[in-house]
């Protein structure tokens, strides 16, 4: 994604720099945490970052008026939803949650729904998200699509870090690892990993953080990177940013090697 890109450029340039950074540890702090969260929960969520794929489903959608044709390009639109502005990701769920129940089709209702629960989720509505998705999450649609199941389950834990629950957050995901382990559902594990790491973040704790990111790289590494290689320049680039904060502390020149190898793995 552009904005991915040209945020991590620019931190490896600074990274690049002869001189360590003058600020301390502490005063910089704020700004690096910003700028991980930023990948972390909005990665990208910029009305900008409008890609190829969304522009040829787009074509697609407009090209037919078979409803059950469109239903699937409209899922396939909201599954986008990382690359779309709020309103896009409304609408698509909204007109896909409208043919499913035409056609009858519960399966699609519920990721339907998925699309919703996430603009609730953009719009800053995590108070409105919780009240209603634990009754989503005990649909037998939800819960026999393990991956909707965990998505959607991942957006309850956001909801619970935006509301400062940090802890339940982290319970949440780390009963959900455990599920995600046993059925071997290694995509889900590495997003679970990747938002525990975020969880821990959001605790100050940035040593458990890298802890996760690394689990996550680990398992990357093993298997066939190219498989999950979208995830895996998400949790390179939190990883870059982990290293980058390190520069501003005493022992800033250890970790500049680091920093600019993890950064420039990840662009």
């Amino acid at each position: 994604n552009p904005v991915f890109q040209q945020t991590l450029t620019a931190l490896l340039q600074i990274a690049s720099m002869r001189e360590p950074l003058l600020d301390t540890h502490k005063k910089s702090f704020p700004l690096i945490l910003g700028l991980c969260l930023l990948l972390l929960f909005f990665l990208p969520g910029s009305a900008n970052a409008q890609n190829k794929k969304i522009d040829s489903l787009r074509l697609l959608l407009h090209s037919t008026k078979e409803p059950a044709v469109q239903l699937r390009h409209l899922l396939s639109l909201g599954k986008e939803k990382n690359s779309l502005p709020a309103d896009s990701i409304y609408w698509y769920g909204e007109q896909a949650k409208k043919i499913a129940i035409q056609l009858k089709d519960s399966k699609s209702e519920a990721w339907a729904d998925y699309g919703l629960y996430s603009h609730l989720l953009v719009t800053g509505q995590a108070d409105s998200l919780l009240k209603t998705i634990d009754s989503y999450l005990s649909k037998t649609e939800v819960i026999e699509d393990r991956d909707l199941y965990y998505k959607m389950a991942l957006l309850k834990a956001n909801a619970l870090n935006r509301q400062n629950k940090l802890n339940e957050a982290i319970e949440l995901q780390l009963q959900l690892l455990t599920s995600a382990q046993k059925e071997n559902a290694t995509e889900s594990v590495l997003f679970l990993m990747n938002y525990i790491g975020a969880s821990y973040l959001n605790l100050n704790k940035l040593e458990e953080s890298k802890i996760w990111w690394m689990k996550a790289v680990d398992i990357i590494n093993s298997s066939t990177p190219e498989i999950y290689s979208y995830i895996e320049a998400t949790i390179l680039g939190n990883l870059g940013l982990y290293y980058y904060n390190m520069l501003a502390g005493p022992v800033s020149l250890s970790y500049k090697d680091t920093c600019r190898f993890i950064l420039d793995k990840s662009i």
